[in-house]
């Protein structure tokens, strides 16, 4: 799911991976309730659906549920939201962002170790 939003070839800042992060996020926990599929026509009509599958560590066949399409509709509810937070509050959400990710960055700094100088090291 995060290669979807966050491709490793391509650079992003950090205020980007945090939000690309947040968003594959709100993704994945869209789709995690969805229903299994049901068969729509024929004889078997009204049967959940299975794949076959034959993992190479087990080395047997196994019966793995088909779920329903993912639907995509909070990204259109979660961007309709955004600008209208964002007409409302612009000053206010520039100001709480820097805010945010001026502690954020700062907690990180302080989590990395500095590199030792080389003569210490060599000692």
């Amino acid at each position: 799911m995060m290669l979807k939003y966050c491709p490793k070839k391509q650079h992003f800042s950090y205020e980007g991976m945090v939000a690309r992060t947040q968003l594959a996020a709100l993704d994945h926990n869209n789709g995690t309730e969805r229903d299994q599929a049901v068969v729509q026509k024929g004889e078997r009509a009204g049967e959940l659906m299975y794949k076959q599958v034959f993992p190479k560590c087990s080395k047997r066949w196994v019966l793995k549920p088909i779920y329903v399409k993912k639907n995509f509709n909070f990204r259109k509810d979660l961007m309709s939201r955004t600008v209208e937070v964002r007409k409302k509050k612009k000053s206010l959400c520039r100001q709480y962002r820097n805010r945010i990710f001026q502690k954020t960055f700062q907690q990180h700094q302080s989590q990395v170790e500095t590199r030792p100088l080389k003569v210490i090291a060599q000692e």
